[in-house]
């Protein structure tokens, strides 16, 4: 199904909120899948990679009370991708 969606304009603000709401139902997989459809800022010269890439994830991750655990291996995910 992910091969489906198409990346119109506004496409990444739909994005986003589907993760949310996927974050909030506990569905953190399908949620991670939908993230990697989007667009990754561009990263600068001198930066391992763009700074705010997966930030606003982790940060509803965090809010919606995920165990520390499931966090941790989203922030690996970013980290080392």
């Amino acid at each position: 199904m992910m091969e489906k969606l198409q990346r119109q304009p506004g496409y990444a603000h739909d994005a986003m909120n589907v993760i949310y709401r996927l974050v909030n139902a506990g569905c953190h997989e399908i949620a991670h899948q939908i993230f990697s459809t989007m667009r990754v800022p561009h990263v600068g010269e001198g930066q391992p990679q763009a700074p705010t890439a997966g930030a606003f994830f982790i940060k509803h991750l965090v809010k919606s009370g995920t165990t520390v655990i499931v966090i941790v291996v989203f922030t690996g995910v970013f980290c080392y991708n």
